[in-house]
């Protein structure tokens, strides 16, 4: 116990925001439990820890070039274009340009590299999480396929991710198929009765609370990977004939499997906040129980 008070202050010194806390005590209060300190060790630290970390680190340093440097810079040249058409002796025939075309195009191209970053992490994060499991655990497997088999999960469907996810993705479908026009089939509700002769038009706002909410859904992948390792490590235990062990871990692995269908199925809500402290409470419960 001693351990995990020093890892926890470790933690908060090196990463102090609300999202690593989250994230920190979730893998933290794992540990707590009776026979997962050292399945858990591997796969809180190292490689993936520090994944996580930099996916964190990039996506704001995405929304912080896209919202402080890009768009404010096209907000600048629309108005400065502006007045100098105001002053032309051909302002008649150049007022019907669209000087915020220019800024709209890159918040929707915005869309479109937010959801490729989503993408692209979880295919990183699967391989990861593969490569950690050879070689830690000896345990040769496609951690995508595990989840399929097991949970009847796909990790990669988008019917499983929150209504957020699937709207940035078909702006992004829009913008990448249709020139930002918005003629995707199965819009969302939001966007359902759009003039489809017209370009999608976005809000920064919008833009920066999606990215934001992203970056918190990166944690809840990062996270179901995570206890699908576990679960696959636990489960391995069965196919042998390790009968003190299966005693030992055996209500452990039943719990952890529990669980696992639990969240799967909380993956797609929009907040993921309940299920988090009834996730904190099931494991202190169990923890303090000894199993």
């Amino acid at each position: 116990m001693r351990q995990i008070g020093k890892a926890k202050i470790w933690l908060r010194r090196r990463f102090n925001t609300s999202f690593d806390n989250r994230l920190e005590n979730f893998i933290l209060s794992l540990l707590e439990i009776e026979g997962l300190k050292d399945v858990l060790r591997d796969f809180s630290r190292g490689k993936l820890m520090w994944f996580q970390i930099r996916t964190i680190i990039e996506l704001a340093k995405f929304k912080h070039t896209l919202t402080d440097v890009y768009i404010p810079h096209a907000i600048k040249v629309a108005k400065s274009t502006e007045k100098e058409i105001a002053r032309s002796k051909y302002r008649h025939y150049l007022k019907s340009v669209d000087l915020e075309s220019n800024v709209q195009e890159i918040i929707r191209l915005g869309y479109v590299n937010l959801f490729h970053k989503l993408e692209s992490y979880r295919d990183e994060l699967v391989s990861l999480v593969n490569e950690q499991l050879k070689e830690r655990e000896g345990i040769e497997t496609d951690i995508k396929e595990y989840l399929k088999e097991t949970f009847k999960f796909k990790i990669a469907d988008l019917k499983r991710y929150p209504e957020t996810i699937n709207r940035i993705n078909w702006i992004s479908n829009c913008v990448k198929h249709y020139g930002g026009y918005p003629k995707k089939n199965d819009p969302p509700l939001v966007y359902k009765d759009l003039d489809q002769s017209k370009k999608i038009h976005l809000l920064i706002d919008d833009l920066t609370e999606d990215i934001d909410f992203v970056i918190q859904f990166t944690a809840r992948l990062f996270k179901t990977a995570i206890l699908g390792a576990i679960t696959l490590k636990f489960g391995r235990l069965f196919d042998n004939s390790d009968q003190e062990g299966q005693d030992k871990l055996g209500p452990t692995a039943a719990l952890l499997s529990t669980l696992a269908v639990v969240f799967f199925h909380s993956l797609k809500d929009e907040k993921d906040d309940e299920f988090i402290g009834k996730w904190e409470s099931f494991v202190t419960h169990y923890s303090k129980k000894g199993n």
